[in-house]
């Protein structure tokens, strides 16, 4: 298996880094960069509940576990 990283970059410079699911990182990526990464744009990075909870309902289509949470956690992890 394979890690899957994720690196969030805000505008005024700072980043942080999180740990995604790593079972199939194609997947996890997609679901990072095509339904994650256009919520986060504009949001203040420090808001991480409503985040969590904005992103986690716009994927909940994709089911409550698997690579929609898993790829979530990584996110998460990346804005703490």
């Amino acid at each position: 298996d394979h890690a899957l990283y994720v690196k969030i970059e805000t505008d005024a410079g700072i980043s942080g880094w999180g740990e995604g699911d790593h079972f199939n990182t194609k997947i996890t990526s997609r679901i990072i960069h095509e339904i994650f990464k256009p919520q986060l744009i504009g949001q203040d990075p420090f808001n991480t509940n409503y985040i969590w909870n904005t992103a986690f309902f716009e994927g909940f289509e994709g089911g409550s576990n698997g690579f929609v949470p898993g790829s979530l956690g990584g996110v998460d992890n990346a804005l703490w």
